[in-house]
């Protein structure tokens, strides 16, 4: 399977090995489209303690229920502490992403730096 920004394109193939060489038969081609997605904001400087609820739109999707999770590539830093918020841990810098899906295998992503400073 390749995934680009197009999209994703899987092929399933059926391949008969011979000894000089082999032959392949594609049984079924089928494309499905990477959905556009953006945290809001594009960037964002939290205190230690704080937590902040993030936001995403999708441009352009319509036809069904997309299922999110937001991740953090550090959660000593900076930790998802509900399906849509984040808290700041402790000093540091941190990339948050979004991961969202469709029940019929679309999917996207976005990642936002994330700095945590001291609490004033």
């Amino acid at each position: 399977m390749h995934q680009g920004r197009a999209g994703r394109v899987a092929l399933l193939v059926a391949a008969a090995m011979l000894s000089s060489g082999a032959t392949c038969e594609i049984l079924s081609l089928s494309t499905t489209g990477e959905i556009r997605v953006a945290i809001n904001p594009d960037r964002l400087t939290l205190a230690v303690g704080d937590t902040v609820t993030l936001h995403y739109s999708a441009p352009g999707f319509s036809g069904g229920t997309l299922q999110s999770r937001f991740e953090s590539a550090n959660p000593e830093i900076a930790s998802i502490v509900a399906p849509d918020r984040v808290t700041g841990r402790r000093v540091g810098r941190t990339t948050v992403t979004l991961v969202v899906s469709t029940a019929d295998d679309r999917s996207g992503s976005d990642r936002i730096p994330v700095t945590v400073v001291a609490a004033e």
